[in-house]
């Protein structure tokens, strides 16, 4: 009977020991359950503005990442172990913020919205989102075949990135979001494109993140010329 446990127990260890090379090699191989291997909150809000494509690009240097229980915790949260893929180019990044909506302020006119006033009608969002594949536990893909011209203009060369069958477009007017819209989004894909071309050229832009919680927002000088 001693003999026969410790055969058991000599099985036990080499098994959990064959597990752990094995979960080291799938490390090594790139291969991932979860396709959001990085969440950040969202804390320190900028933006660069791009003339030629009337553009706002929206981005954090909070450096506020999610770890440790937190970081399991959104995993389960949005069941987020479908992916069993490689990722590209390395990793994926979300906000972890449940952002209500998105404003928009100037302290000038802007085409007869008076300072201070919300011009969300008038800016689009061009971003991407993995929500409604992780809410179809896998299934509900994007095809991006047909990229919109915005996505090809506004990412580059960095549209393989991107615009992979995971990702959803996130592509409205920003006064027709929805909380939903707005589930992570990814860090590096989140541009603002103006509708039209103010008659007042020099602006202070207020962009504002509303979390239900904190409102982030970033002022910046931007001139239309």
């Amino acid at each position: 009977m001693r003999i026969h446990n410790i055969f058991i127990c000599v099985i036990l260890v080499l098994g959990c020991a064959c597990n752990k090379i094995t979960n080291e090699n799938e490390g090594r191989n790139g291969i991932s359950s979860k396709l959001i291997d990085k969440y950040l909150v969202m804390s320190n809000l900028n933006f660069s503005f791009n003339a030629s494509t009337m553009s706002l690009h929206l981005f954090d240097e909070g450096n506020q990442w999610v770890s440790g229980a937190e970081m399991e915790a959104l995993t389960k949260k949005y069941d987020d172990t479908h992916f069993n893929q490689r990722l590209y180019p390395g990793t994926y990044a979300s906000f972890a913020n449940e952002f209500a909506g998105i404003t928009v302020t100037s302290d000038a006119d802007f085409n007869g919205v008076k300072p201070g006033d919300n011009l969300g009608g008038l800016i689009r969002i061009v971003a991407v989102s993995p929500y409604k594949w992780l809410l179809s536990k896998g299934t509900l893909t994007y095809d991006w075949t047909s990229v919109p011209s915005d996505y090809k203009i506004l990412l580059g060369d960095n549209a393989d990135e991107f615009l992979r069958p995971q990702n959803h477009p996130v592509n409205k007017v920003l006064t027709t979001l929805t909380p939903e819209d707005l589930l992570l989004l990814n860090v590096n894909c989140v541009f603002l494109i103006f509708a039209e071309v103010p008659e007042v050229k020099s602006h202070n832009l207020t962009v504002s993140f509303n979390d239900g919680t904190n409102v982030i927002s970033v002022t910046k000088a931007v001139s239309f010329e």
